[in-house]
């Protein structure tokens, strides 16, 4: 019994390791796709997760409320950890300008397709084509690399 309690012991304590190591991996992609944000997010995302401030810290600095800081985290931190960010900031340099400008302003900048639209006087149904085609592209990538790897 004594035994089966210290290999459970191991276990969580290799569970923890491997949890910390992923959030790691995580702070350390964030990091580096933190210069395709706009400043004010890149220094809040700079702030926490490159200076370890708290959110207290940077509540106390900006005047704005800690739930509200650690919200903001959250959601930029769920936008530039998601797939659509990463593929349009490393294929949209190809694409032409008027799709790199909407990926752009909806999947880097975060606006909704609405506010895309109204920014760069476009109709709502371009927009919503464009965001679409973004999404295919990623996803037909996607399969490829994993048809390609299942053959190698």
């Amino acid at each position: 019994m004594l035994e089966l309690k210290r290999s459970g012991v191991r276990q969580a304590v290799v569970e923890l390791d491997l949890r910390l190591s992923r959030r790691q991996e995580v702070v350390e992609e964030l990091l580096r796709r933190a210069p395709a944000l706009d400043s004010g997010e890149r220094a809040l995302i700079e702030s926490v997760f490159k200076l370890g401030r708290s959110a207290a810290q940077i509540a106390a600095l900006t005047g704005e409320r800690k739930k509200l800081v650690r919200t903001r985290v959250r959601r930029v931190m769920a936008r530039a950890m998601s797939r659509e960010f990463g593929f349009v900031m490393t294929h949209s340099c190809r694409w032409p300008r008027t799709l790199r400008t909407v990926a752009q302003q909806r999947f880097i900048r975060g606006l909704s397709m609405r506010e895309v639209a109204r920014a760069l006087n476009m109709r709502l149904h371009t927009v919503r084509k464009h965001c679409e085609w973004v999404r295919i592209e990623m996803e037909v990538g996607e399969t490829e690399s994993t048809e390609r790897g299942a053959a190698a």
